[in-house]
């Protein structure tokens, strides 16, 4: 793996993306150990392509009921840091939206859609497209 400024997005995330531990939700200090030996480049790309995947796949209420929502801190410093500070701030208030609601870890998908509907619909304008 070549980190250097030619390096393609895919040639520095897929070392990591094959080593993943995929039991991060069951037992955070593993993912945290793996994630600490990951070169800088893959701990700004791992948490920000998650979000991505997840976001452009189901929407904010997708990644947050799945344990990828785990990350969203390092996916906005990860933002941060490579000059997206507008979805970074539109991240962190999809944070304190769901997390508000249904706290990181947790589950509760339900819990997420009651609070979505009706009255709460208008704030969430960023978060979930227009029907």
């Amino acid at each position: 793996m070549n980190n250097d400024i030619g390096s393609t997005y895919w040639d520095i995330l897929e070392p990591a993306w094959n080593v993943q531990p995929y039991d991060w939700d069951d037992d955070p200090e593993i993912f945290l150990s793996w994630f600490k030996g990951l070169t800088e480049p893959q701990r700004v790309l791992f948490p920000t392509h998650l979000l991505m995947a997840e976001v452009l796949n189901g929407g904010f209420h997708q990644y947050f009921t799945n344990s990828t929502g785990l990350h969203a801190p390092e996916a906005i410093s990860g933002l941060r840091k490579i000059g997206l500070d507008d979805l970074a701030a539109l991240v962190e208030e999809a944070v304190l939206i769901f997390w508000k609601t249904v706290p990181p870890g947790t589950g509760g998908t339900e819990r997420i859609f009651r609070f979505v509907s009706g009255r709460n619909e208008g704030r969430m304008g960023p978060v979930f497209p227009s029907r």
